[in-house]
């Protein structure tokens, strides 16, 4: 995957895949550099809006899952409650 994205820059999609398999693996500052880099390359998806929400949640960061999380909502993402459940607590 990071060849793929070497040799195409502007991939979101292969960004994203890289953020999702960075994160599985517990890559957290690598997966949310590659959630980042699909944002830059293509700002309009909610998923890379949406992981990073999910990835500041998990790793107490409220305020900035908060952020991200309505970014994700504002492009159609589906809500989730467990999600919006984590975020409503104080950081």
């Amino acid at each position: 995957m990071k060849h793929a994205v070497e040799l195409a820059p502007d991939d979101a999609k292969g960004y994203h895949l890289l953020g999702v398999i960075s994160n599985r693996l517990g890559e957290i500052d690598d997966a949310e550099n590659y959630f980042k880099s699909a944002i830059s390359a293509n700002p309009v998806p909610s998923g890379p809006y949406f992981n990073l929400a999910m990835l500041y949640a998990n790793s107490g960061r409220i305020e900035e899952a908060r952020e991200y999380y309505n970014k994700a909502l504002e492009r159609e993402a589906v809500p989730d409650p467990a999600l919006e459940r984590k975020l409503e607590r104080k950081p």
